[in-house]
């Protein structure tokens, strides 16, 4: 039981400090936050991985700079103060494109927006299985062997999955600081000796068993395809993407340009820093629109193929129910519908992106129902 000087009325039993077994579940409960969502999202940004990558994008230029000029005492100073405000420009850089990311990110403003308006409460389970996610919307289990990678801070503890999905698990979840350290050395060790992924195996399973329909609901199911994937991924990520596109297109010009300037002043070396710096922009920029495409093919690959949908829909919300996960939304929670001749597009305040294909119904007239709801 909590203590009575407690300010957090869902926190979780008290976890050993020690770690925990294969068979004890750690049980996180709390109140999610706009804070926490701002935490996570800095620490999703700003890690090891971060860091790692800016350093690699310092020393590998400066490294060639050196081996085409020459390394003297004083052009190693210089590439050092050079390195430097490389340093600094690059950070600048990387603070704005967070801004413009997360400006163009319809679901991370739309979900702080929300969040700041009403927290919402969570219970993270933690256990040899893998990490079950219990909100107010629905119920999500990840395996260990889908997380790509583990981010952690005195706040927060951020797992990605390779679909780019983000679990956030807030320290003041946990009822101490040892518990908290608890399970963060067990998920170290879970994700260090996971299995491998069996979700095709359990697939017919789950399906069969979805509980009764309710009444006067719309039943529909099937398997997305990649072009419908693509599709959907297409009407959340548009902004974001044509923002890369356009600083892309600014820093290689930029670069080309100087480097075209040095080859008509007939300099010895068309590599002069301020051609590293857009280079290095333009390729940062590159690699981030990259990653994106990763993600959407990663989700394709690890969350759809072999996977059926099942949607049970009313005039008030619609179920989902998949090997992973049964999620129920509510059409009030849509802030965009496009309703297209062979399907309907959903985005959802905080989900994203949400496809219902014409195919999946088994009558026009049950189709025509689902987008009069939708309209």
């Amino acid at each position: 039981m909590n203590s009575p000087a407690s300010d957090n009325p869902f926190q979780s039993p008290a976890a050993p400090s020690g770690p925990v077994s294969n068979e004890e579940a750690i049980v996180a409960e709390g109140i999610f936050s706009s804070a926490d969502w701002d935490n996570s999202y800095l620490l999703t940004l700003f890690n090891r991985g971060t860091v790692k990558f800016l350093l690699l994008t310092i020393l590998l230029p400066s490294i060639l700079f050196l081996f085409i000029t020459g390394t003297t005492l004083g052009k190693i100073i210089l590439m050092l103060i050079l390195m430097l405000i490389l340093l600094c420009l690059l950070v600048v850089a990387m603070s704005a494109l967070v801004g413009l990311s997360y400006w163009c990110n319809t679901q991370w403003r739309t979900t702080r927006r929300r969040l700041a308006e009403n927290p919402e409460p969570r219970q993270i389970t933690i256990s040899s299985a893998g990490i079950r996610v219990e909100t107010p919307t629905g119920t999500q289990q990840y395996r260990w062997s889908e997380f790509s990678g583990l981010a952690s801070n005195q706040k927060v503890i951020v797992l990605t999955l390779r679909i780019g999905v983000i679990v956030m698990t807030p320290s003041h979840f946990f009822e101490s600081k040892a518990a908290y350290q608890a399970a963060l050395r067990n998920i170290s060790a879970y994700m260090l000796s996971a299995a491998p992924d069996n979700r095709h195996e359990t697939a017919v399973a789950a399906i069969d068993s979805v509980p009764n329909d309710e009444d006067g609901a719309i039943v529909g199911s099937g398997e997305l395809s990649w072009q419908e994937a693509k599709n959907s991924y297409w009407h959340i990520a548009w902004k974001s993407l044509l923002v890369y596109l356009v600083l892309f297109v600014t820093a290689s010009g930029i670069g080309l340009t100087i480097a075209i300037q040095a080859w008509f002043r007939s300099e010895p070396f068309l590599f002069t820093p301020e051609t590293a710096v857009w280079s290095a922009a333009a390729g940062s920029i590159a690699w981030i629109s990259w990653q994106s495409f990763r993600t959407l093919r990663n989700w394709y690959r690890d969350q759809v193929v072999g996977v059926i949908e099942r949607w049970t829909i009313t005039d008030i919300d619609l179920t989902c129910t998949s090997p992973r996960e049964r999620m129920k939304y509510r059409w009030n929670e849509m802030t965009k519908t496009y309703v297209q001749p062979e399907r309907i597009i959903l985005i959802h305040r905080q989900f994203g992106a949400i496809q219902l294909p014409r195919r999946f119904f088994a009558s026009d007239e049950d189709w025509r129902q689902v987008v009069d709801w939708a309209a």
